[in-house]
């Protein structure tokens, strides 16, 4: 029996050994995002957003955010993007430290191609950092073309 114990003993503390480092590299994002704006309207995960986006326009994302009173993170990126698209519709901040109960607002802009189809789309916001937790929210989008959008793609004269 006490040789069964040794070797479990020495086992556990082999799996302790490899789990541990792990565990203190990761570290929890400690930073709340106060509110989120679409072209200057404040929005939040539970409503859809339904408005004429004309295609071929450029939407403005704003992100505010802080930390609590005594945590610093290093290395923040701000990312929206929008899916269920045939196009890549992102933006990203550079990457940049976030100080104790200091706010922070960051602007993104998001390009809707004009071939961008009437219909539903996702928004999401990704706050995140390396080595830490990754703050997802989702946003509902309904994208419309105004009733007179054109589009000329080729113009042909004759004499």
């Amino acid at each position: 029996m006490n040789k069964i114990t040794k070797t479990f003993g020495i086992i556990a503390l082999l799996l302790l050994s490899i789990v541990a480092p792990v565990f203190a590299a990761y570290d929890p994002l400690g930073i709340t995002v106060n509110d989120v704006k679409i072209d200057g309207d404040s929005i939040t995960d539970d409503q859809t957003i339904k408005t004429n986006f004309e295609r071929d326009s450029e939407l403005e994302v704003k992100v505010q955010l802080q930390t609590d009173g005594s945590t610093t993170v290093s290395d923040v990126e701000v990312r929206a993007f929008i899916t269920g698209t045939k196009d890549d519709i992102e933006d990203s901040t550079k990457e940049f430290d976030v100080l104790p109960n200091t706010v922070y607002t960051k602007t993104l802009h998001l390009s809707l191609p004009e071939r961008a189809e009437d219909r539903d789309y996702q928004l999401r916001v990704l706050v995140s950092s390396p080595n830490s937790d990754t703050i997802e929210y989702s946003y509902p989008l309904v994208v419309s073309a105004a009733d007179t959008s054109i589009a000329i793609k080729d113009v042909s004269f004759s004499p």
